[in-house]
């Protein structure tokens, strides 16, 4: 079993680079040496994803085949989260701690609930909210569930606590009921026809696998895709598992599984090659500033378009700060308008490389390559 976290540290403007091959983030600060991209050639083409998805242009939330800073808003104003649903026709939308549902085809949001986020400091003790960062839709898009919860006095990070409770809201009827409480949770996933499984924390700080089943709940002793063993049943499942990866999963576990690779070679001042699946995309002489060498990648808000044909990078160097679009078929890549942000849902459904734990649906890496760039 695993130690719930007690505290989540914030780190700004150095570089942090995993050791699996896939950076992170990587602030440029006040540099010394910037970093620059090696012989930068941009090209002109136009970009057809495989379906339509959301996308934003600063604080302009949008929705189209491909990225474009004219059409119809269907959003605006700052958008802390992007929640797209499983059909991607419609997405959850936090801003400025109010949480809304955005429809695609450009009608009115929908007010939901307030949220707020359990990191905040000064907590106000005994305070009701919502919780904006364990949200997941149904595989259907029907509905979504988020975590009720009230402030209390803790050291660190409130991950869980005995006050939380599962919600669901209803997209059809605007209505919202309680599901079962108390959520001693942060991590859940659906299974049809069966429940919700959850990684329930005990008094000690473990937390161990749980299946609730309509009034009931039981401890997991064994699982995989296939299914799951109880002390008093062993049950298949009938459909895959439901689970939405978050934008942090996606750019440090699900980035990596589809391929992306950060390698650097030289004695400094080095160069770092960005790949994916053996393929070199983009090279960046490293820079070097108050706080150390750096290369300006960041994992964070880059990503596929639908198709996987075009990938968007973000990038944070002193010839180039921004996002660049690649064509993977042709290898051409443009710049696009400055602060763009694509989401997609990214689920166990459209995303094959994952498994499940005894901690829950995780993505399977099954890469090994190390980066050599010091952290």
């Amino acid at each position: 079993m695993s130690k719930l976290l007690t505290a989540i540290g914030i780190v700004l403007a150095l570089v942090v680079l995993v050791p699996t091959g896939l950076f992170v983030f990587a602030i440029v600060g006040a540099d010394t040496t910037p970093s620059t991209i090696v012989a930068y050639a941009p090209a002109k083409f136009s970009e057809t994803a495989a379906t339509p998805f959301f996308y934003s242009i600063g604080n302009e939330l949008r929705f189209g085949g491909h990225i474009a800073s004219q059409g119809s808003v269907l959003f605006k104003g700052p958008l802390r989260s992007v929640i797209p649903s499983p059909d991607a026709k419609k997405a959850l939308v936090v801003s400025e701690s109010v949480l809304w549902i955005v429809g695609s085809d450009g009608s009115a949001p929908i007010h939901i609930a307030t949220v707020d986020e359990s990191l905040e400091m000064g907590k106000p003790v005994g305070k009701t909210f919502y919780r904006h960062g364990e949200i997941q839709w149904a595989a259907d898009s029907s509905r979504f569930y988020l975590i009720k919860d009230e402030f209390y006095k803790s050291k660190g990070a409130q991950l869980y606590s005995i006050h939380g409770e599962l919600t669901e809201y209803d997209v059809a009827t605007g209505q919202m009921r309680k599901v079962f409480a108390p959520f001693r949770a942060f991590r859940y996933f659906m299974a049809d026809g069966i429940g919700i499984f959850f990684g329930e924390a005990n008094d000690q700080g473990d937390v161990i696998l749980t299946v609730r089943q309509g009034d009931t709940s039981a401890v997991v002793v064994n699982i995989s895709p296939k299914g799951f063993r109880t002390n008093d049943k062993v049950l298949s499942f009938r459909t895959v598992p439901f689970y939405s990866f978050s934008l942090n999963e996606y750019a440090t576990e699900v980035l990596r599984s589809k391929g992306l690779k950060l390698e650097v070679d030289g004695q400094g001042p080095r160069i770092g090659h960005l790949s994916i699946n053996g393929r070199r995309i983009l090279s960046v002489n490293e820079g070097n500033g108050l706080k150390g060498p750096h290369l300006g990648f960041q994992s964070i808000h880059s990503g596929f378009l639908p198709g996987e044909r075009y990938f968007m990078l973000n990038l944070h160097t002193g010839s180039f700060d921004g996002q660049l679009l690649f064509d993977m078929e042709t290898g051409h890549y443009k710049p696009l308008p400055k602060d763009t942000r694509v989401y997609r849902n990214i689920n166990t459904h459209n995303f094959s490389d994952w498994t499940i734990t005894k901690e829950g649906i995780k993505v399977d890496l099954i890469r090994e390559e190390q980066s050599t760039y010091p952290w």
